[in-house]
């Protein structure tokens, strides 16, 4: 729980930078389903990446935690594709 509490998030300029160019390209050119993509694996590797030290301890086995992290987050980004590629436009 004190990881949650921890205001302290620590996320490289350059990350940044490259999020927001990408963000700006994607929606200069109508592609506001690959804008949300892109802010979705990055939100998932700045996730991994502060509670990476948490995941390994708490799992045990270390190469088990990061799968499971990485498995759940590769089934939510299937189905969202999914759910782009059938959705009907208004």
């Amino acid at each position: 729980m004190q990881l949650l509490l921890n205001p302290e998030l620590n996320i490289p300029v350059l990350q940044v930078m490259w999020l927001i160019s990408m963000n700006s390209v994607s929606l200069l050119l109508r592609k506001i389903k690959l804008a949300l993509v892109t802010n979705y694996l990055f939100a998932l590797f700045w996730g991994y990446s502060f509670m990476q030290d948490y995941s390994l301890r708490s799992a045990g086995d270390v190469q088990f935690s990061p799968l499971l992290y990485f498995s759940a987050a590769a089934a939510v980004l299937f189905l969202a594709l999914v759910g782009f590629l059938f959705q009907e436009e208004c």
